[in-house]
């Protein structure tokens, strides 16, 4: 078997963030007691606040799956192992985000929550560097080249994040992270303005042509 097909990893990725979008908002539960203490209002505006990094973090990996959908003609086994490892990790995203709003000067918590958002970056990362070996060899080796780069920056710009997070948490500023990864949207919109140079390329089209 040369590969399995993108609509059913398509289908699988939908899936699996369909589900954590839906633990997301079970987090968020009305409080039963309406009068609510400075205390009780900070708290549960620390959770919203962890739905928000959440919602973002998930909606950037699954914009950056379907980018590697659209690339690939289909999806070899060692993407296939790289979206696996992903999906579990996008799955974990709604737990570390509740664990750094609950426990913002806990440090292991902070190390867990950078982790696993690095993580989910690198294998962003690495699923771009794997798709664009397949397309030296199948296809554009310019767009290759390309992707390879996109790949490698982006790898960069979550272990940046995720130091400068970790850096914050151990001199007591734990959220200074926080607000970072709250900026993944803009690295996003800087993405998908490079898809648009990666998909209009002429050997992509003749390449996705042929294999329709």
């Amino acid at each position: 078997m040369k590969g399995l097909s993108k609509e059913r990893v398509g289908a699988l990725s939908d899936g699996v963030i369909a589900i954590a979008v839906t633990i997301l908002v079970l987090e968020l539960k009305v409080p039963e007691d309406h009068s609510l203490s400075r205390s009780d209002v900070e708290h549960w505006a620390l959770l919203f606040l962890g739905w928000v990094v959440s919602f973002i973090m998930i909606a950037v990996m699954w914009l950056e799956n379907h980018r590697q959908l659209v690339l690939a003609s289909v999806w070899t086994m060692p993407l296939m192992v790289v979206t696996f490892a992903q999906l579990g990790l996008i799955s974990l995203i709604p737990f570390v985000s509740n664990l750094i709003m609950d426990q913002p000067d806990h440090l292991p918590s902070a190390i867990t929550f950078n982790s696993i958002m690095f993580s989910n970056g690198l294998c962003a990362g690495l699923g771009g560097l794997m798709l664009a070996r397949d397309l030296r060899i199948h296809a554009d080796p310019t767009l290759a080249v390309k992707l390879v780069r996109r790949s490698l920056v982006q790898m960069l710009i979550y272990a940046v994040i995720a130091l400068i997070g970790l850096l914050g948490a151990i001199l007591h500023h734990p959220f200074l992270g926080v607000v970072l990864w709250l900026s993944m949207p803009l690295v996003a919109w800087f993405w998908l303005g490079s898809d648009d140079k990666l998909t209009t390329s002429p050997t992509h089209h003749r390449t996705a042509k042929r294999n329709s």
